[in-house]
């Protein structure tokens, strides 16, 4: 794995555990629904995320196209950039739900492996 994908993902870990952190403190579904702080922090995050898994190298998501789907992070990043006024708050929640999870599960094991690789 080159450095530049490595550094991607380790910031994509970080935006993950920043999601993460925001639900602990803030709650569900109705706080992100009604909280605007809390909804920006969050959506913040999965732009950013989008942002990073763009500049992946083509082999690497090739690699890995199987375990994350990253064209549909990209899709997320462009609604988040282009159609934000019109984003529903239960589909972005859901994912939250249930891709957040695979795609940090995913992150750590990357980072776990490029450092065992280094011992």
């Amino acid at each position: 794995m080159n450095n530049k994908d490595l550094r991607r993902v380790i910031h994509m870990k970080e935006y993950c555990d920043k999601i993460n952190n925001a639900i602990l403190r803030f709650g569900g579904f109705d706080v992100f629904d009604s909280d605007v702080d809390y909804y920006q922090s969050i959506t913040m995050s999965l732009f950013q995320i989008g942002e990073l898994s763009n500049g992946l190298s083509n082999e690497f998501k090739d690699n890995s196209k199987n375990k994350i789907p990253w064209n549909s992070i990209r899709r997320v990043r462009n609604m988040f950039a282009h159609e934000y006024q019109r984003i529903n708050k239960e589909t972005i929640w859901k994912s939250l739900q249930d891709d957040i999870p695979i795609l940090l599960q995913f992150c750590n094991q990357i980072i776990a492996d490029e450092n065992a690789k280094g011992e």
